[in-house]
């Protein structure tokens, strides 16, 4: 499982979408298209929240299911409580394909940890580089998963 998600800035909330992408266990041995099981996207509410460690700004997570193509039983796609922006995780650093990027997302989930996530940057027609701002209220915000994860059984 992979997720990507984004912000949009609001004066008073900001909102944003996540999506789940489900694999088969091959895409362990080869990351191939042909191995994408289903998705699942939900709409996001954000409301600010006390900052992890390595963060500058964080959003408590509430999340609504909008749209899946996913058969039977979702694992466990809601545990997902906080998202933050801020440093990038020191395993992120340099590596594909966003070597360029010096901004980190951040997962918090059900146990109370916060996890790096990935990157961030904004959305925007030029490549995303280190100088350009991650957030500053006018723009929306990819964040953008450098981990994959085992579904739950």
């Amino acid at each position: 499982m992979a997720d990507t998600w984004w912000i949009l800035p609001g004066a008073e909330q900001s909102t944003g979408l996540l999506s789940w992408s489900l694999f088969d266990r091959r895409w362990d041995r080869r990351q191939d298209p042909r191995h994408h099981r289903c998705a699942a996207l939900f709409r996001l509410e954000l409301q600010p929240t006390a900052p992890c460690e390595n963060c500058e700004i964080a959003w408590r997570v509430d999340a609504e299911l909008t749209d899946t193509d996913c058969e039977g039983d979702l694992p466990d796609l809601l545990s997902l409580q906080a998202i933050g922006l801020g440093a990038l995780a020191e395993e992120l650093s340099g590596r594909p394909p966003y070597e360029q990027i010096s901004t980190g997302s951040w997962a918090k989930y059900d146990d109370g940890s916060w996890e790096p996530h990935g990157w961030a940057f904004r959305d925007s027609p030029e490549a995303p580089t280190s100088e350009t701002p991650v957030w500053n209220n006018d723009g929306a915000v990819t964040g953008w998963p450098g981990y994959a994860w085992p579904a739950s059984p």
